[in-house]
This record gives structure tokens, sequence and C-alpha cells, in this order.
């Protein structure tokens, strides 16, 4: 005779009246009709049993459900339960498989299930057995039989099984045939909109969205774990603070994973447990490291086949972690039981991030090792590896400010890196740094610098320091003390040391630049690249070409700057950081003068990404800003370009790019395009210009755009309208300054800045009537300009420049191609849609008093302003605008005041 059996592990579990609707998963439950076997496994706590009580309650078939326990190990007793549990449906199947049990001897597995299996093929449609904690069962008779049972099931009756890990059956075969379905933790875990659901419906408690996206982040929608946290919650007056400190260590977490999983694991698996929490991921081999022990692989296998609140991190499941919460209670554990193993333990783990070449995780153990000496010497490591402007910057500067002053003071190497991070981080990195730099200068002429390290290992680090205090003075706007400095440092280095001269030299070069001689800067810049190529500075090199570019984009050679922007792309195609993003807004500026204007757009949107989230790195977003301000305006949106300037802050810092664009000159140029000469005259007369004395080269992109300023006054006063403006005589001013600039441009190898003077020296010209000169000017610009592609120096000038061009395409004789001239004309903006016959163009059909009207408008005059100035009445200035509108087929005074420029109204 058999032990009576418990009546209630045959029935459906009490179904609660209050849960969380989980349709996504009952839907996916509903798809084992196609399945033979369902699993349904996760750790403690995840709602399995729950959810298919759930799903059961409205599936609308039979369902035969046995909830197992530890005392369902004995093979005869588990069959007798399978079996009572179909008899729950049908109480006269099973009878014969009973009998068999009933015998003096136990037949063999297989003849009781083969007549079990055989009452069930005499049924009718679908039917189910839910197998509940089935963990439990560790007899592998059990599974075998169970194996049996699912190879000859009938294909209307359907198997799920639900416990904490997956069973040892022959599961491969039934995932190869789509036959199983499968849900885990994964699935189980509580979306952000079910953890809403739960705190409002189920336990309320009055939460921020804030505070119930942080404990479904914390918990990882483990269900056992909001409610633990729930419960914790009811006692505290601050739910916040509360959920900010929440972890394992909380009681009712604690207590609950303690008993549930901890306390269950045998004594080695335990101690693996603890040692393994102090890592964030583990694999085997480092868990070897951390036990000095082997075999670990095998061990994090088991735990993940048990569910054991482990997840693997890859298909080969060679990596894993914890859950939040049981790292967090492992670890309180461990503090509490074992407090002097936690350094050895974070030391054994940095060694072993050393030794597999991740070198922040080894940081990262040393500091909690409470190792600084090993710290340094890792940090060491990796400011040596050049590779360290990939890396996140910000947290290696953190690193080195949280070792002790007294293990960094003797470590030159250390201080000279962070001094590197601060200049690539920080725009006002020169007064941060010089506490450092003079630390290390004081180092290097004592004893214990002589003691540790050689001869040239000195020389080198004093190298290094001209060349950071080049840097600074180069940040100054002082181009003789970078030359002095680079000059020094690189006679303090052999010719073998090249990957510090390829950077020194570049900052040489750059002084030459900042001087105005684009000659001497191109060569030393070329030379640098060839250097930097062959140390694979790669830093120096991006740093150099950014530089070269924009030398003879200056220099008037585009398609040398191509080539060398392709060269240098190519051999740095895997690279990203802030000194690329340098080098695609230098090309950018390229591109746009080229009137490529997509490709101009797609590279400075790619640089100032990979510019902006550095602070240092400001005047380089400056540049890359105003290129895409301008791009705007050529395409006819000079007011949006004004607003991507907006974001400019304050005035440009000292630069050695000399010639830069400054933001303020910048929005001049979109005003002027705007026709608001007003505010470009403002400018002028705050910009400090002045038309006397030597030029100074930082400044030739505002005198040339004050130039402009003053043909745009010249213009005006030609059309009789006489507005305050920069200079009482700007026809002598501009040609003056011209006069100037060309011959310093000349002398410095700027082509590219010669090729504007002339441009503007031709319109200069042209609006004194000296037609024959400003075609010789504009001739002499083109000559050298049409090899290299330049575009939109010429159409950015507008109608006054498209009129020349016209009139030089019809000159008998040019010494340049007729095809560049009409390419160029080409570029020019189309006029206005024509109508039919008769024809009548946009405007010209205005009266002589709606010009003036016109004229005034695009002088920027308030309408008050213009009534008085036409003695007129201001509904008649309105009439005026009205009609000015209708006849240039425009709506707002902007566009008249660009069609009237393109018309050649004003």
């Amino acid at each position: 005779m058999h032990a009576p059996l418990l009546a209630t592990k045959l029935h459906k579990p009490p179904l609660r009246a209050n849960i969380v609707p989980r349709r996504r998963l009952m839907a996916k439950l509903d798809r084992i009709l196609a399945a033979k076997l369902a699993l349904v496994m996760a750790p403690a706590g995840f709602g399995k049993t729950t959810l298919v009580r759930a799903w059961v309650e409205t599936c609308g078939r039979p369902v035969a459900w046995l909830s197992l326990d530890e005392q369902d190990n004995s093979l005869e007793r588990y069959l007798l339960y399978l079996i009572h549990a179909q008899r729950q449906i049908d109480p006269a199947l099973g009878a014969a498989a009973l009998a068999l049990l009933n015998s003096p001897h136990l037949p063999h597995p297989s003849t009781v299930l083969t007549h079990l299996t055989n009452d069930l093929a005499a049924t009718s449609g679908p039917w189910l057995i839910v197998l509940d904690d089935y963990h439990v069962i560790d007899n592998a008779a059990i599974h075998e039989a169970m194996d049996f049972l699912l190879a000859h099931l009938p294909a209307h009756i359907h198997l799920m099984i639900v416990g904490r890990h997956q069973p040892p059956l022959a599961l491969a075969r039934w995932r190869g045939q789509g036959q199983l379905l499968e849900l885990t933790s994964a699935d189980l875990r509580f979306t952000a909109a079910e953890v809403d659901t739960f705190f409002t419906n189920i336990m309320p408690l009055s939460l921020s969205p804030a505070d119930r996206s942080a404990l479904e982040m914390r918990t990882e929608g483990w269900v056992a774990g909001l409610q633990l946290a729930g419960l914790s919650l009811q006692t505290q007056a601050d739910h916040a603070a509360f959920i900010t400190a929440f972890s394992g260590a909380d009681r009712y977490i604690g207590d609950y994973l303690f008993e549930e999983v901890l306390r269950h694991q045998p004594a080695q698996v335990q101690t693996f447990l603890l040692a393994t929490s102090v890592v964030d991921t583990l694999c085997g081999s480092l868990a070897d490291v951390l036990l000095d022990q082997s075999g670990s692989q095998t061990l994090l296998e088991q735990l993940d086949a048990h569910q054991l609140f482990i997840t693997p991190l890859d298909n080969r499941r060679q990596w894993y972690r914890y859950h939040a919460l049981m790292t967090d209670l492992l670890r309180d554990r461990l503090r509490r039981t074992s407090p002097e193993q936690i350094p050895l333990l974070h030391r054994r783990a940095s060694l072993w991030f050393e030794q597999n070449n991740r070198l922040d995780a080894a940081v990262n153990h040393g500091f909690k090792a409470g190792d600084f000496e090993r710290v340094a010497g890792l940090l060491e490591l990796i400011l040596g590896q050049r590779d360290w402007v990939h890396r996140d910057m910000r947290r290696l500067l953190a690193w080195i400010e949280a070792l002790p002053e007294k293990v960094t003071a003797t470590r030159p190497h250390l201080e000279l890196g962070y001094v590197w991070l601060l200049l690539e981080i920080f725009a006002d990195w020169a007064d941060r740094s010089e506490t450092h730099l003079r630390r290390v200068e004081h180092f290097l002429t004592g004893s214990e610098a002589a003691a540790t390290f050689s001869a040239q290992a000195i020389a080198q680090m004093q190298a290094e320091v001209d060349l950071l205090r080049a840097n600074q003075a180069r940040q100054l706007g002082e181009p003789g003390r970078v030359i002095e400095l680079c000059q020094q440092a690189l006679a303090r280095l052999p010719d073998d040391v090249t990957y510090l001269r390829s950077g020194i030299t570049a900052h040489l070069a750059s002084a030459y630049e900042s001087l105005g001689d684009m000659t001497q800067a191109a060569a030393i810049y070329a030379d640098s690249l060839r250097m930097c190529r062959a140390a694979k500075n790669v830093d120096g090199l991006l740093f150099a070409a950014a530089r070269l570019i924009d030398v003879l984009y200056i220099s008037g050679q585009l398609r040398q700057a191509e080539r060398i922007f392709n060269q240098v792309h190519a051999e740095v195609a895997e690279r990203t950081g802030p000194d690329l993003g340098l080098v695609y807004i230098r090309i950018a500026a390229v591109y746009r003068e080229q009137n490529r204007l997509e490709a101009a757009k797609t590279v400075v949107e790619q640089g100032l990404d990979l510019c902006r989230p550095f602070e240092a790195w400001s005047a380089g977003v400056t540049a890359g800003l105003i290129t895409q301000a301008r791009l705007l305006a050529a395409e006819g949106r000079p007011d949006e370009g004004l607003t991507v300037l907006s974001e400019i802050e304050g005035e440009a810092a000292p630069s050695l790019s000399g010639g830069a664009p400054d933001p303020a000159a910048a929005r001049v140029l979109l005003r002027l395009a705007q026709g608001d000469f007003t505010a470009a005259a403002r400018w002028a007369s705050r910009s400090g210009l002045s038309t006397a004395g030597p030029i100074d080269y930082a400044r030739e992109f505002d005198y040339l755009t004050l130039i402009r300023v003053l043909l745009a006054q010249a213009t005006l006063e030609a059309q009789g309208l006489r507005l305050p403006g920069p200079s009482p005589n700007p026809f002598a001013d501009a040609e003056t300054l011209l006069a100037t600039l060309l011959q310093t441009a000349l002398a410095g190898g700027r082509t590219g800045r010669v090729i504007e003077i002339q441009l503007l020296q031709a319109r200069l010209h042209a609006l004194r009537q000296e037609t024959t000169a400003a075609l010789s000017r504009l001739e002499a610009a083109l000559h050298l300009a049409e090899s290299e592609g330049y575009i939109r120096l010429f159409v950015d000038e507008g109608a006054p420049v498209f009129h020349l061009l016209t009139l030089l395409a019809a000159q008998p004789r040019l010494t340049i191609s007729l095809d560049t001239v009409q390419s160029l004309l080409a570029a020019f903006p189309p006029p206005p849609a024509q109508s039919a016959q008769p024809v009548h163009l946009p405007g010209s059909t205005l009266t002589e008093r709606e010009l003036i009207a016109l004229r005034l408008l695009a002088a920027d005059l308030t309408l008050s302003q213009i009534a008085a100035e036409m003695s007129i009445s201001l509904s008649s200035v309105r009439t005026y605008t009205k009609r000015i509108y209708s006849k240039l087929d425009v709506h707002s005074r902007a566009e008249a005041v660009y069609r009237a420029k393109l018309l050649k109204l004003i």
C-alpha cells in the first residue's frame, strides 16, 4: 500500500484576485498548443506560478496540475502523483498504470508510462499537464521517465514545466523541432508599465514616475523584489532617499534571498558566490584567480543551469553577472563575515584585469584594494599607450586626482599625463596645470630623478614640459614664445625620438601660421605629418592635418587640402575623438568654398559632434558653427545661420590659427546678406579696427569684413542714401585697407586671401564706374582661383560680382577659361521665375518712389524713419511696402531685399 496522497498537490493553487495583468506573456503561453513542451524557468520570486495559474484560468482547456516538493523524488511516488493529476480530469484514466504501481514488484517506468500515454491518446481535444516547482526533482530516473513520456506523448497533450532552473531533459531535440516554448526571467521581469500598475493597483504607494523607474532598474523587474521594496517603503517617510539607497542589504530582500537561495547552497557554492561578488562581471578564469583554484567555469555553468540569479552576458556563456540585488546581498554578507578578504580579492581582480588588458577595470579594483602604488602604475601604463584620447578622459583625470600627492609627486610621467588631460578637457587648463608643471620641473632637477631615470628619459620629460609651456603660450597668442620653446624642446631630443619630435614640430608650425607665414607653416606641417606617420603618432598626425588643411585653405590650395584630408582620413578610419572632429571642421570650409554644400554639411556636423563634449575644443566648435552658418547663408537662409551663430557664447578666445573667422564678424557677413547695413555699421564702429598703421594678421578676417561694410556704405551713398556708417570716406578707406592687406597676403603666401582681396578691389573699382580696372582685378582673382575650384567666394558677393562676370564673359580676349566664368555664373541663385508674355520681371514696374522706399527698407530703417525720410505718413509707407512685396512676389522685408539685390534694383 502506498502512503496517502496529499490532495492539495493535485489542485490548482488559488488565484489571487488582485494581480498585475500580463497580457504579453499570456499571449506567448497561448502558443503552447503549437508545441509539445513549455518551460517557464526563472529564479525565486519572478511570478512563475502566478502567471501560469492566471493563464490556466483563461486557456479554456482541461489542465492536470501537480505541485511538486522534495518528497516527490521517489520515482514510484512521482508516478503516482502524475497519474492522479490526470485522474482529476478523467477519473477512469490511468487505471492500468495504477494497477502496475500497486503490484508487489515495481515495473519499469516505461511500462507504466506506456499505459498512461495509451489512456491519454484515447482522450479528445487539447489537454495540458502542468508540473510546478520541478526544480526540486533531482532523481535521474524521474528525468529519464519524463524524456520517455515526452517522446511518446500524444499530439493533443501538452506539457508545461515550471521551475527555477532548466531541467536535465533532452530539450535540444524539441528545440530543434520547434516543439519547445520557453519563458525565462528575461520575459518574466516586470516592464515599466507593469511596475506602474503594481504600485497603482496592487500595492498603492505615492511614488513619482522617477521613483518607479528607479525601482524598476534597481530590481531589474524582479517581482518579489518589487513587493519587498513596497513593504519597506510603507515604513519610510522619504521614498526617494530609500529608493536611492535600496539594495540587497535591505532587511526584507536580504532575508528572502538568504532563506530562498543562499542558505540552500552547498558551502563550496556559498564561498564561490561571496568571493566572486566583488566583480561586476565574471568568467571562469577570473573566478579561478579570485578563489585561487581551478574548475570555476564548470561551477558557473551549473549556477547558470540552476538559474541562481545569474545571467549569461554572451551566447558562448563565458561571461556572467549576478542580479543586482543578489550582488548587494553577497557583498553585504562578505563585509560582515570576511572583511579582511575584501582587499585581497580586489587585488587579485586587478591583477587578472591587467593581465587581460582591461586596464580600466584593473584601476577600479586597485582603488578598491587601497593599493595606490599599483593604481599609479596602471595609470602610467594607460597614458603610455597613447590612445587615452579615446578613453573617458574625465574619468582618467578623476582617477589621478584620487591618488595621494605623495604617490604622484615622484611620478613625473603621471603628472605630465594629468596636464595633457587638462589641456584636452578644459579651456582654462593652463591655470589648472601650473602647480603640476612646476612640480615636474623641480623633480627632474633633483637627485631622486637622476637615480630613477636615465639622462635621456629626463631630457624627454623636460622637452615634454617645454611643449606644454608652448601650448600655454599658443593659447595666450604669443607665437614668438612658442617658437622659442619648441626649438628648445627639439634641441633636447635626439633625432630618433620621433614621436615627441613630431608633435613639437607641429606646434612650431602653428606659430609661423599665427604670424601669417603660410609658406613656412605649410612646409613644417608637412614635415610634421611625415614624422607623425613614421612614429605612429596619431594624435600629432590629426593635429598637423587639421592645421595644414587650414593653412592650405588660406593659401588657396583647396585641392591639396582635400588630398591631405583623404590621405589622413584613410589612415585613421577607425579613429574618433575631438582631434578628428577638428579635421572634419577644417575640410568643411574647403568643401563650402567649392560649393559642395551637402558634403560640407555632412563633415561639419560630424566634426561638431566629436568636438562639442570637450570644453577645451571650443575654438574648433566655434569654427564649425561659423562654417555651418555660412552654409545656411549659401542656401539663402541667413536668418537660420544667425540662429546657429547664437550658440557661440562670448568672444572668440585667443588663437594661433591667425586670421580665423571671428563670430562677431561672421554675423556681420550674414547681416549684410540680409541687407541689414545698420547692424553691420554698428559692429564696424565698435570693432576697434583702423585704416592707419600695420594690420595684425590675427584680425585679417575682421578687416576683410570691415571692407565689405565700407563697400555697402559706398553703395548706399551712390544711391543717394547717407546713413550713419563707419567712415566719412568709405571709398578711400576701403582702397587703403585693400592695398595694405594685399601686400601682407602676398608676402605671407596667403593666395586664398589674395584672391579675396582682388575680388573686393574689383567691386571697389566697379562702384567708382572704373569698369576696365574692375575687370582686370576680377580676371586676376580668377586666374589664381580657377584651378582650385573656387565658387562661393565669388557667388557670396552677390549681384555686383554677377554683373562683373557677365561683362567679363563678353570680353574678346581672356587670360582665363570662358568655361570658368560661365560655371561661376551658373552657380549664382537663379532669377525669379518669369511669367508668360508680355514679360514683366518682378520689380520692373516699381515706381521711383517705391524704389526709394525699397532702398530705405534695405537700410533697415523703421517704418517711422522711412516716413520721415520720404516726408509721407506712416500709412503711406505701409501702402508702399505692400505694393513692393506684391510686385516682387515676396512676403517679408528680408525676402524683398534679397530679391531686389538679385534683380540689381539696389
